[in-house]
């Protein structure tokens, strides 16, 4: 119910890349935040050169970490929604690419939204992916 839900906040490109993510192995957690946290620093980079928007990319960065922060102790659904929206993040095949386009992170954050709302984090304002 809860990941009907959360498909359900998604556009038509987005949610069909989260589908063919959610049919993968789900990623050691240790190893999907190396992961985030590599994409995070090749945006902060890019950021600097003027591939990416800066500002967007700090909020991504930030809202992955607190993303992964406030379902450590969550388990089963709850997890797999935190897990597929990192998983897009750092998926070089997502909807939009992230790298050279002013709207590249659009969709990154339509799909941290979208998790932090179902998952009911309280933290959206802190994460500032109030809509």
């Amino acid at each position: 119910m809860m990941m009907t839900t959360f498909l359900d906040q998604l556009t038509s490109p987005t949610r069909a890349v989260v589908q063919k993510l959610l049919k993968k192995k789900y990623r050691n957690p240790g190893r999907l935040h190396s992961e985030v946290d590599r994409h995070v620093d090749a945006l902060r980079r890019a950021a600097l050169r003027g591939r990416v928007n800066s500002e967007k990319a700090v909020l991504v960065g930030r809202a992955c970490h607190q993303l992964m922060e406030s379902v450590s102790y969550r388990s089963g659904e709850s997890i797999a929604i935190a897990q597929v929206a990192l998983a897009y993040f750092i998926d070089p095949n997502d909807a939009i690419p992230d790298f050279d386009r002013p709207d590249g992170l659009d969709d990154d954050l339509e799909v941290l939204r979208a998790a932090v709302r179902v998952l009911g984090i309280d933290q959206s304002n802190e994460m500032g992916l109030d809509a």
